[in-house]
């Protein structure tokens, strides 16, 4: 059986999608790494920029909702 992903991809956006997992933030950091520390075996890097992503489920929910079926969210003051 061959995955018909154009098809399976058309599908997706009639179907509502529910995303269960961690919610986690990924930091990247970007820069030039100088040396070696001596204290332990890890770069020294003159960070140039960074850059903060959601990451885990909040990754998938973002690359999935605007293939999917729009939905009302429910927000809750914890």
């Amino acid at each position: 059986m061959i995955f018909d992903f154009e098809h399976r991809l058309t599908e997706l956006a009639a179907q509502t999608v529910l995303c269960v997992g961690d919610l986690m933030l990924d930091e990247f950091v970007y820069g030039d790494v100088s040396r070696i520390s001596p204290e332990a075996p890890a770069p020294v890097i003159a960070v140039a920029r960074q850059e903060a992503v959601i990451g885990g489920a909040g990754n998938v929910a973002r690359n999935v909702a605007p293939r999917s079926r729009p939905n009302a969210t429910s927000r809750r003051a914890w």
